[in-house]
């Protein structure tokens, strides 16, 4: 009986101090573990529609994605290149985990600012060259996403449009070094779909009334590439177009310009382009190494439309176009 009863006092012995360590340890359940918050930010050159998309698709996948274990921080620059710069120099000395540049002229600006210090995705950048990248590793801690223009396309659109016209009218800021790009990408396109190129050089948006004015008498039409300057005064210019006693089409590389009052373009995605720019975030925040990881190019696969437009033009838009035809602006 005393062995019996010395076994039962050390059962209960040992089911006490089971019970003061479990209050201790909180067995009933395992301790939480806090999920670290990446931090992401976000430079855009400023506030444009098409820029605006492609910021939107990131933040819409951003969300799918990372939930909220990933804090967007979004900087604009407001298209002002002192602003640009204070806000890329910020950027780089923060404790971002990952930085995204939207538009070659804020992405050149973090280039230089960030020096690869940190990982940067860089997007809506039409040559990837003009910011320093040249493949895998060329930029350090670098990689992005390339808009591609549809020179061809969007000529032998034109050309289907009005058979009989032959000199595009093109304003054309310099300093843009995208805008540039696009430029000449068309200028040794168009003489093979029968067109030559009368540029007017601008400096800022004050300039684009007056240029437009000037060559509209001297063409059959006018082509807005990709240059953020003339995108932003895209009214002026139309404006200046219809003015005209005979009134000058407007042609345009994206669907805002369409949807702003162009005639047509062959647009990328922009929206669905800066989701494809989340996804590039997460994988680098996953543990890809970024110098191992070429620019993806988006093409301008997507053509849109502006019936409004094409009759305030005197246009008329072939059915085979309006079959091909992603987005009919009424």
């Amino acid at each position: 009986m005393k062995m019996k009863s010395r076994n039962s006092l050390l059962h209960i012995g040992l089911v006490l101090l089971m019970a003061t360590a479990c209050a201790f340890v909180s067995c009933d359940r395992p301790p939480k573990t806090v999920a670290k918050v990446r931090k992401i930010q976000i430079l855009q050159l400023g506030t444009y529609p098409v820029i605006d998309s492609v910021v939107t698709g990131f933040k819409d996948r951003s969300a799918e994605l990372f939930g909220g274990t990933v804090q967007l921080t979004i900087l604009n620059g407001n298209f002002d290149s002192m602003t640009l710069s204070t806000l890329a120099r910020q950027m780089s000395s923060s404790d971002a985990d990952l930085l995204v540049s939207v538009t070659t002229p804020a992405t050149g600006t973090v280039v230089g600012a960030n020096r690869g210090s940190k990982p940067l995705v860089f997007t809506f950048v039409s040559n990837p060259p003009s910011v320093g990248f040249n493949g895998p590793g060329t930029l350090p801690n670098t990689t992005g996403l390339s808009d591609v223009v549809d020179y061809e396309g969007t000529l032998r659109m034109i050309r289907n449009i009005l058979p009989q016209a032959t000199t595009i009218g093109y304003l054309l800021t310099r300093s843009e070094e995208n805008a540039q790009v696009v430029y000449n990408g068309f200028q040794e396109k168009a003489p093979g779909f029968g067109f030559r190129l009368v540029v007017a050089g601008i400096g800022d948006e004050r300039d684009v009334r007056p240029a437009a004015e000037m060559l509209a008498p001297k063409v059959d039409l006018f082509l807005l590439g990709g240059d953020n300057t003339v995108a932003k005064a895209i009214d002026t210019l139309l404006m200046s177009a219809k003015a005209q006693t005979k009134p000058v089409p407007v042609f345009a590389c994206d669907i805002e310009s369409v949807k702003n009052g162009a005639i047509a373009a062959y647009s990328v995605d922009y929206k669905q382009m800066g989701r494809r720019t989340a996804e590039i975030c997460g994988l680098i925040l996953g543990g890809a190494d970024p110098n191992r990881m070429d620019v993806e190019h988006f093409p301008a696969t997507a053509l849109v439309l502006n019936d409004t437009s094409a009759k305030i033009f005197h246009v008329n838009i072939p059915p085979d176009l309006r079959r091909e035809a992603k987005l009919i602006v009424p």
